[in-house]
């Protein structure tokens, strides 16, 4: 006869606590998630004071997300988005299957059904005008931080995937770039998803930036490790083509690369508002251009053509009609 196990009175704080440390000595995770789930769990830490994680309902959860969290301020503003809500719920159902099978509760308030109200929360990224792009790239000086972001620019990479790249991303003969790595808080990771994975011919004026900047680095190589699922680590000798000047290592995240980056648009007098809308700049200028949707999507690392639409494209700018309007006028002859 199996003994029923006492419900464990431990508090939500608590278990939030031991439920990272778990995860911390998972096989399966990558620094970059575990580094995730502690960013949510320091986030929901202060707002589970005094409570008992046996005690937590299915109602508590859906106030939790569609309200405090809605109405909460934080450092970017007021109430935090549908993506962030809908990783919050993520990690707390991950946190009460843990303890549910653990049997330290017995009943498990997701298994009621948790309910997420979500809102068109979209925030388009400004891109950078053809204008203020000239202005900051008139201030290259060789030191591989405006170039970096030049590349940007041309080819719509993501800031973690530019400053990934090393001297055996860029093939020379072929002139393409492989994109199989990109950083993550400190940490060098391969893609989850085929999509992000590719290889994408670069325009000329690419080609000249990164040879210039592979030119420039007189260190040595580094040993760098890349992180693959459950833990596998790949150990390779190689140097960074947009490295940090002082010793040629990795910017290891875009904030530090950002930190650096930032002068320059304020010497040109231009509002600097990031890496992340250099992207938005290629992929807008590129839709404009006339470039199919797929191939630009297929360019910047997205399975579908959905994502470039719901999140990257500027409306104010990118015309709808505008490839088929000879057909449209050439049809007008009622």
């Amino acid at each position: 006869m199996t003994t029923l196990k006492r419900e464990s009175r431990i508090t939500a704080q608590t278990a939030i606590k031991r439920f990272v440390n778990y995860v911390e000595i998972s096989p399966s995770l990558k620094p970059s998630t575990i580094a995730g789930y502690k960013t949510i769990a320091n986030r929901l830490y202060p707002l589970l004071d005094n409570v008992y994680l046996k005690d937590i309902t299915a109602f508590d959860i859906e106030h939790l997300l569609n309200v405090i969290l809605v109405e909460l301020s934080q450092i970017r503003g007021q109430g935090y988005n549908t993506k962030t809500r809908e990783n919050t719920r993520s990690f707390l159902k991950l946190m009460f299957d843990h303890f549910y099978k653990r049997r330290d509760i017995r009943s498990h308030p997701f298994s009621m059904g948790i309910k997420l109200a979500k809102h068109d929360d979209t925030q388009f990224i400004l891109p950078y005008t053809k204008a203020e792009v000239a202005a900051v790239l008139a201030l290259k000086d060789g030191c591989g931080v405006v170039e970096g972001f030049e590349v940007t620019v041309n080819e719509g990479l993501r800031p973690g995937e530019l400053l990934a790249l090393t001297t055996k991303s860029y093939n020379k003969e072929a002139g393409y770039l492989e994109i199989d790595k990109s950083i993550c808080l400190n940490h060098l990771k391969f893609p989850k998803t085929v999509g992000s994975k590719r290889r994408i011919m670069i325009t000329d004026a690419t080609k000249l930036l990164i040879e210039q900047c592979v030119d420039s680095n007189d260190f040595d190589e580094y040993e760098i490790q890349c992180h693959r699922e459950r833990r596998i680590v790949e150990t390779f000798n190689d140097k960074f083509v947009f490295y940090n000047p002082t010793d040629g290592s990795c910017w290891g995240d875009s904030k530090n690369f950002c930190t650096k980056l930032a002068p320059y648009f304020h010497r040109a007098n231009v509002h600097f508002r990031g890496v992340r809308p250099a992207r938005h700049t290629f992929i807008t200028n590129a839709v404009n251009a006339g470039i199919s949707f797929q191939d630009v999507a297929d360019h910047v690392g997205h399975s579908d053509i959905a994502t470039l639409k719901k999140h990257y494209l500027y409306w104010q700018n990118f015309l709808i009609g505008k490839n088929n309007l000879h057909i449209r006028n050439a049809m007008c002859t009622y």
